[in-house]
């Protein structure tokens, strides 16, 4: 739940990111702390005690989409990743679509974070016997985040690594104390077994499960900027799904035993369960925890506003949207028009969704569009991996590596859409819909694409180096 595509702009600066820096881009474009804060006790209302069991198997799925980005990233280094991939492997409708989906992603995932952010702090600050309203909240860190991009500030990626590593290494002390104690009731295999309710309930519980890790893909786009693209990238893309599925699965066993295997409401119902299991556990710890809580959920926010504000600036930039969009600084050399008005859209669907299904529902709604909308995109990467290595690389083809694993991979990342819509299981409204709803938008963007007839390809050059910065 990140960062969804390059940010950079201009000139790329070749050889600027050593092999730490890259790894470092891969994890932190996820945030796992806030993908762990957020998105074990939504997934935890799907499967129950098994979440651990479905970050699992969502790590297994962003581990061969892993595998499958990295064989292509060794043959290809390029400022639009993924999107390049796809592009040059199935061509130029196909490239048009997997930006148009993208986009879509990038809209929904920066009011969905505003709305569990500020629900989250609401809660940590009553704990401590301060009430305010989270909608407050919300508007305090839209105003401070949109001044931040205005100003121009940005955080080192040195000075991102030590904090990732902090967090990281706070919330795994609270997990092992937490399952040293033997949590709740004790330490159980419960958690790793199929849910009663089989494996409709663990596909609903991927949802948030592959949603923990949507961001990562994004390292592949600094291909031109890395000092050894070919083996770093590669070696990022493994590194942060390994890194991520470890600290999910483990953080969320903690959880489910912390809380209980037979008592799993008092997760679903948690905004703040982390902070819980400290008041419990470690209560030394609780600071450590909830400042590692916040510091992950801003800088998701800081990447996530900085990535679609420059997208909304592109798209001005080539007459997508309105002009005014693409107007800059001339004091701070920023977008400003852009951040506001991306301030401005975020605002009313947080309020509007918040105050009508309210702040988490907000969050995980527009989370499941995000997935659905990357779902595609991923089976697209895998679809691209056989096809180069069936056609241009067929000197290098293994038949499985660039069959078995794609098609695998293909399974069981298209099962959570599966699971949630009408035709996989009883899911309850408007889970069971939100799938249909990314499918009438895909729909309505191939009829974009035939309706726009001579002017296509200048259009989907426009949606490239808006959602990848990539010169087609």
């Amino acid at each position: 739940m990140g960062l969804m595509a390059g940010v950079s702009g201009g000139t790329l600066r070749r050889n600027a990111l050593t092999a730490t820096d890259v790894v470092a881009m891969a994890t932190a474009t996820y945030a796992p702390t806030a993908a762990l804060y957020f998105n074990t006790p939504i997934a935890a209302s799907f499967a129950g005690a098994q979440v651990p069991f479905a970050f699992i198997l969502s790590t297994i799925a962003m581990l061969i989409v892993a595998s499958c980005m990295a064989q292509l990233a060794r043959h290809q280094a390029s400022a639009g990743g993924y999107y390049s991939w796809i592009r040059s492997a199935l061509g130029q409708r196909v490239g048009f679509m997997v930006g148009w989906l993208v986009l879509a992603g990038s809209f929904m995932v920066v009011p969905g974070v505003y709305a569990a952010v500020g629900v989250y702090v609401a809660t940590i600050l009553a704990r401590y016997g301060v009430d305010i309203n989270w909608l407050v909240i919300a508007l305090i860190l839209l105003v401070l985040v949109t001044a931040v991009n205005i100003l121009g500030v940005r955080p080192s990626v040195r000075i991102g690594l030590v904090i990732l590593v902090a967090e990281l290494i706070i919330v795994t002390v609270l997990s092992i104390i937490v399952v040293a104690k033997g949590g709740a009731a004790g330490n159980s295999i419960v958690p790793f077994e199929v849910p009663s309710g089989g494996f409709g309930a663990i596909g609903g519980a991927m949802v948030f499960g592959v949603l923990s890790f949507v961001g990562f893909e994004a390292v592949a786009t600094v291909g031109e900027e890395a000092s050894r693209p070919r083996s770093q990238i590669p070696i990022a893309l493994f590194a942060a799904v390994i890194i991520g599925g470890v600290f999910l699965t483990f953080g969320a066993y903690a959880a489910t035993i912390g809380f209980g295997v037979n008592h799993i409401s008092g997760l679903v119902g948690n905004a703040a369960p982390y902070d819980s299991l400290a008041q419990t556990f470690a209560p030394g710890f609780r600071i450590a925890i909830d400042v590692a809580g916040v510091t992950s959920f801003t800088a998701s926010l800081l990447l996530t506003t900085l990535a679609v504000s420059r997208i909304y600036y592109a798209m001005a930039r080539d007459r997508l949207l309105p002009s005014a969009l693409a107007t800059v600084s001339p004091r701070f050399g920023t977008p400003v028009v852009a951040i506001v008005g991306e301030g401005a859209l975020a605002l009313i669907l947080f309020v509007v969704l918040g105050i009508w299904v309210g702040p988490m529902n907000t969050y995980a709604y527009l989370g499941t569009v995000l997935t659905f909308a990357m779902v595609p995109v991923y089976v697209l990467i895998l679809l691209s991996t056989v096809i180069v290595f069936s056609t241009g690389l067929k000197h290098l083809f293994n038949p499985i590596l660039h069959v078995v694993l794609p098609v695998v991979g293909a399974a069981v990342v298209i099962y959570p859409l599966w699971a949630l819509s009408p035709f996989g299981g009883p899911e309850s409204v408007p889970y069971n819909f939100l799938p249909l709803v990314v499918l009438i938008y895909a729909i309505v963007g191939i009829g974009v694409s035939f309706a726009l007839r001579k002017r296509f390809a200048a259009a989907e050059a426009s949606i490239a180096r808006a959602a990848f910065e990539e010169s087609v």
